[in-house]
């Protein structure tokens, strides 16, 4: 165990410190795991976007997941209580938050800023947009004797500022749109409708909870190091999939390795990947140790694969640290194939990034990682195929040549059942690194990505049926972002933007959340689908498609204009009404604030997500009514 206990400890603030900046927006590729803090200061930040996870962490104080330290003479009460600096993640799985006795911080009240006395462990969310929290522990609050995160947001009006007493003014714990829960001791009720009044104030936003986590999560490997004697030694821990539904962390207030399910492997089973040693022979080297049934930890560096990394033994891990970051051979093959028929396997801690391909000709079909391939018995029906933890892609970003052979049809294809995702960030860039000689566009500092630079069409496909994603966003894909195909899929967090270079004559059909005509089964909570067409006017026709099924449930489905032209016209199909543009370009707070949409009509969130499955007569019923309809690629 680490343990933290300087002012701060391990930080993370908004990169973008300007006032009225990008804050933390820009703030990618960063993570923490695995220690405990205790700063002086009473405060932990972690101001971060999109793959930036926090996972097996105590904090005792506050944890903030936005950068308040730039709040300056705040005109408004948004500013006030939110502070100035944006964020857009997020993920944290497995952290616990507990108090640290009172602190003080000042709020602004009468056109100042005045120093109140508050109690410690708080969770601020924030500025940020969106996030999403799995088997959290958050403290209880003593001096109202109750959950500071259970209890009603406080929301002070513009006009009663100056009559507000301070010591009631406290820092709003939920998203700006949309947060979503699964597992989590003393967490947020789950809210139905946000309540928007006017720009000048913060809305209470759109809150997702589901009590326990479905059975089939297992918490991401890592690695410990102890000495015996004077000897080092690492072993790479392996936390067992969960077969039952759980709630909180998996730790003890001990902090020790000794948790039920935690396989402790040493490092004699283990082959360490290092980039600079293994060279052009990377690929051959890691598969020969991947055949002998090693397990993998690549190292930080970045692999240029020569040939797919083929998974073929039940229980193996793949392990990046340091971003360990993965390239597939040019010939359109992917970084990492799972065999199919195998279960237990987990990939976790890796950053798939495109190569350049040989030609636009092994374009269709790309992709950069697989798991099973596409058969009807795609994989064992009993049994999880394997877990996914913190894997993001990327298409374009570092790249500055060769713009339009970098690329991937497909970022991730996942054909066999029973596979779970926790925390994936599929991107296809919107802005990359310049060329040499390169000049940005007026007011920016990067090379904005235009069609056809970048190819990429989906981030998502399914095809597996038990497919389960927890915390998934996807982004700027130049088709439908994700495209869901199996049956009985769940989702818990989607975040979407569209991508900024879209055109309407290439983009009007296409959705940000896709589900096939043959999908009968499935449930989304916290689904939100945004749009930024930067450079042509674009009228998206649903931010969501999916079939009429009694067993298709989406709750808290909302679309959201950023900035640019035009917007998208339903949230589901034909329902849920438009989010666009009002003729108003430069504000995310200008058109129309998302149109929030549940579908079906909202079921209860202690039952929401108990999916059946094959052999449920619920699922045989709505099979013998709807008939399993025939799969139709679009």
């Amino acid at each position: 165990q680490v343990n933290f206990v300087g002012k701060l400890g391990p930080y993370c603030k908004s990169l973008d410190q300007r006032q009225g900046g990008a804050g933390s927006l820009n703030t990618f590729w960063r993570s923490i795991e695995n220690v405990k803090i205790q700063p002086s200061g009473k405060k932990m930040y972690w101001a971060v976007s999109q793959a930036a996870p926090m996972r097996r962490v105590e904090v005792i104080g506050n944890l903030l997941f936005a950068d308040d330290s730039t709040r300056k003479d705040p005109s408004n009460a948004w500013g006030a209580l939110m502070g100035s600096n944006y964020a857009s993640g997020g993920f944290a799985a497995n952290i616990k938050v507990t108090q640290a006795g009172d602190f003080e911080e000042p709020v602004w009240f009468n056109e100042k800023f005045t120093s109140v006395k508050r109690p410690t462990g708080e969770t601020q969310m924030g500025s940020q947009q969106q996030f999403f929290l799995r088997n959290c522990s958050f403290a209880m609050n003593p001096s109202k004797d109750k959950d500071i995160n259970t209890a009603p947001l406080t929301t002070i009006e513009a006009s009663d500022l100056d009559n507000a007493d301070p010591e009631k003014v406290l820092p709003i714990s939920n998203c700006a749109w949309n947060l979503v829960q699964v597992g989590c001791i003393n967490s947020k009720a789950t809210t139905q409708e946000p309540k928007i009044k006017s720009n000048k104030e913060p809305p209470t936003s759109l809150t997702f909870n589901l009590p326990k986590t479905p059975s089939g999560i297992a918490e991401k490997p890592f690695i410990i190091e102890t000495w015996e004697e004077e000897n080092q030694k690492f072993s790479l821990m392996k936390p067992d999939i969960r077969i039952f539904q759980t709630h909180g962390v998996t730790f003890s207030d001990s902090y020790e390795y000794s948790e039920v399910g935690l396989i402790e492997i040493p490092f004699e089973y283990v082959f360490y990947a290092d980039a600079e040693v293994l060279g052009n022979d990377a690929s051959l080297l890691i598969q020969a140790e991947l055949d002998q049934g090693y397990h993998i930890v690549f190292g930080p560096g970045i692999f240029q694969l020569t040939h797919t990394l083929q998974v073929s033994t039940p229980d193996q891990i793949l392990l990046g640290i340091g971003f360990a970051t993965l390239k597939p051979p040019p010939d359109g093959s992917p970084c990492i194939r799972v065999s199919p028929a195998i279960h237990g396997v987990r990939i976790a801690g890796l950053t798939l990034q495109a190569a350049k391909l040989a030609s636009l000709d092994v374009l269709p079909g790309s992709t950069l990682l697989e798991w099973g391939t596409w058969q009807p018995s795609a994989g064992s029906s009993d049994k999880i195929a394997g877990v996914l933890s913190d894997i993001f892609c990327r298409v374009g970003g570092p790249d500055d040549t060769d713009r339009q052979l970098v690329g991937c049809d497909t970022m991730i294809r996942i054909n066999s059942h029973n596979v779970v995702g926790d925390n994936l960030w599929l991107w296809r860039a919107d802005h990359s690194a310049l060329a040499p000689g390169e000049k940005p566009d007026a007011t920016e500092a990067f090379h904005l990505v235009r069609q056809p630079e970048f190819p990429s069409n989906t981030c998502l496909e399914v095809f597996g049926e038990n497919v389960t994603m927890y915390g998934l966003a996807c982004e700027h894909a130049l088709k439908h972002n994700t495209m869901w195909y199996g049956q009985n899929g769940k989702c818990y967090f989607y975040q979407c933007e569209l991508p900024y270079d879209a055109a309407q004559s290439t983009f009007q059909d296409y959705a940000g959340y896709c589900l096939d005509s043959s999908v009968i089964s499935h449930t989304a909570a916290g689904v939100g689908i945004y749009s930024f067409f930067r450079d042509h006017q674009v009228i998206v026709k649903s931010a969501i498609v999916a079939p009429s099924s009694p067993m298709i449930h989406f709750q808290n489905a909302f679309s959201r204009f950023l900035q640019g032209h035009m917007g998208i016209l339903n949230v589901i199909n034909s329902s849920g009404g438009p989010s666009y543009a009002n003729n108003k370009h430069d504000s995310s707070w200008d058109g129309v604030f998302p149109k929030i949409y549940t579908y079906p009509p909202r079921v209860d969130s202690e039952k929401f997500g108990l999916c059946t499955f094959p052999g449920n007569s619920t699922y045989e019923d709505t099979k013998n009514m709807y008939g399993l309809r025939k799969r139709q690629k679009f």
